[in-house]
């Protein structure tokens, strides 16, 4: 699920001139299948020109989680479980997470919980979607006795609501 959170429309007169930390969101109609969509659709130049605009802005997602992997003690690599439904072939969403506090949190999470996740929109290509600076919102946890835990990630792990 992505939102659109909007801004002033800056012209290139009054641009920051040091890059502005505020984050502007994709219109909700902008999803990882629709980036992937436009290699379908288009020829790769014209696909990587009608998606260039949406990198640098940033994105919500939710869905299952498929796995973390450490790539080292402050980055993380985090999949969403998406299984195929119907003919297409799923969309592969790789988030990338920054900071060992924040590598050593999602490491925690395990297989299966459904996550709430926001960052900015690095790369798109034909089956594949790049978010950078990931932040993981919220997550609802699988129990060992079959039901779940739903609870914000903070500092030290999760927390119920």
């Amino acid at each position: 699920m992505a939102r659109f959170r909007g801004g002033r429309h800056r012209g290139a007169s009054d641009a920051p001139k040091r890059q502005s930390r505020e984050r502007v969101f994709v219109e909700s109609s902008v999803t990882p299948e629709y980036l992937t969509g436009l290699y379908e659709s288009h020829i790769t130049s014209e696909a990587a020109e009608l998606s260039a605009p949406y990198f640098g802005k940033w994105i919500r997602l939710t869905g299952p989680l498929g796995g973390v992997v450490r790539r080292s003690s402050t980055e993380a690599l985090v999949r969403f479980d998406r299984r195929p439904r119907g003919p297409r072939v799923p969309v592969r969403v790789e988030m990338v997470v920054r900071g060992k506090q924040a590598c050593d949190r999602v490491a925690e999470l395990k297989p299966g919980a459904e996550i709430a996740v926001v960052g900015m929109i690095k790369a798109a290509t034909r089956s594949q979607v790049v978010i950078d600076q990931c932040e993981v919102e919220a997550s609802t946890a699988p129990t060992d006795d079959g039901g779940t835990t739903r609870g914000l990630l903070r500092r030290g792990g999760l927390r119920s609501r």
